[in-house]
């Protein structure tokens, strides 16, 4: 391997691109192995379900970063998840966000893994860091759209809302019309879960990601 070794930071020739091929599938292999496989058995054998989401999951280049394979490590999940960032004012920010340049539309790529690999359930982490422009009204079309994209799960975080009265030791504060409507939305993921997630997926095409 040490003659090689230039391989992993510049162009050395025709090996250069198996090399970092095999490099980074040790990496991958040995995150799976010290982490994700531990963290998996451990919770299935205190019937526990293991979520959460991985770090930075837009851009291709940052799943080989932190985990070797995005795909890999969602699928060691008993339920895959993924975190959207932030408001959406409309499905064309969404869009955009999530496919621009380099980036991969993250809750369908996080449903895949689940999809392949038996499992029913995709978690979403959503709302987070929204600031004091989101509203009920922009909440919902957000969930649909997650939803749509394969999502079953939906945690809302720090849905702050247009700033009225928030109480002074509020650590992740809301808006008086989410105290008022609360059960409305709750309600709405419940039906939107009931109706999407009981069925079986069925896919017509299939998009090889070059990860």
């Amino acid at each position: 391997l040490l003659p090689l070794l230039p391989c992993l930071v510049k162009d050395a020739g025709p090996e250069t691109v198996n090399v970092r091929c095999d490099y980074w599938e040790v990496v991958c292999e040995l995150v799976m192995e010290g982490y994700f496989d531990q963290r998996f058995d451990w919770c299935a054998q205190h019937n526990i379900s293991s979520t959460g989401h991985m770090l930075l999951e837009e851009w291709l280049m940052t799943h080989l970063m932190f985990t070797g394979s995005l795909i890999r490590a969602a699928a060691r999940e008993h339920i895959p998840g993924v975190d959207l960032i932030g408001p959406r004012p409309n499905t064309a920010s969404l869009e955009h966000t999530m496919t621009g340049v380099g980036g991969v539309w993250v809750p369908k790529y996080i449903s895949s893994a689940a999809h392949t690999r038996g499992r029913s359930d995709v978690m979403s982490e959503s709302f987070a860091a929204s600031g004091p422009t989101m509203t009920l009204e922009k909440m919902v079309p957000t969930a649909n759209w997650e939803f749509v994209a394969g999502v079953t799960e939906l945690l809302p975080m720090s849905h702050q809302y247009a700033r009225r009265t928030i109480p002074k030791d509020a650590l992740e504060t809301t808006h008086d019309e989410f105290y008022r409507a609360p059960t409305f939305f709750a309600t709405y993921l419940a039906r939107l879960r009931s109706m999407l997630s009981a069925g079986v997926h069925v896919a017509e095409l299939v998009g090889l990601v070059p990860e």
